[in-house]
């Protein structure tokens, strides 16, 4: 991602949402990190139902890790953004 970020430096439109509708390749990846998202914070609830616990930590947790991707987008989109001013 940032290999294309620095190649489409002066091109930023297609960060801000766009890309979605421009590739089909960046929605299947936005798709695919969603449900993992998703269905890794359901295992951790049914997990945490099962041995008879609630912890909203380990849930935050869960979804910290797997959301890492789109914090890293989100960085490098700001970066971009920073440099123009």
């Amino acid at each position: 991602m940032a290999q294309y970020a620095e190649m489409n430096v002066d091109d930023t439109h297609s960060f801000l949402g766009l890309e979605t509708y421009l590739s089909n390749a960046t929605t299947r990846e936005i798709r695919h990190q969603r449900r993992a998202l998703q269905e890794a914070v359901l295992a951790e609830q049914q997990r945490q139902i099962d041995v008879g616990i609630f912890d909203p930590e380990m849930l935050a947790s869960v979804s910290e890790g797997r959301s890492e991707w789109c914090r890293t987008r989100s960085h490098i989109i700001g970066l971009i953004h920073a440099e123009e001013k």
